[in-house]
């Protein structure tokens, strides 16, 4: 079996005067790939002392260069 994760930033209406871009990406991965992937997430949650916290992987977090990540 595959996972599939997706997720959508901006909006896909063409005149929207508020947002000019629409961006959805995907992640497949087998079942089997999974819990590595979830064991390097701990490991990432682990070294930023993220361990109590709940949060999300979203892909302007991961392909964007952002102010408050500097």
């Amino acid at each position: 079996m595959y996972l599939l994760y997706l997720d959508a930033s901006g909006t896909p209406e063409i005149k929207d005067p508020n947002c000019s871009t629409y961006v959805l990406s995907g992640l497949c991965v087998h079942e089997s790939v999974w819990p590595h992937l979830e064991q390097q997430v701990a490991l990432l949650r682990n070294r930023y002392s993220l361990h109590n916290c709940s949060f999300e992987l979203h892909a302007k977090d991961i392909c964007a260069q952002l102010r408050e990540q500097e």
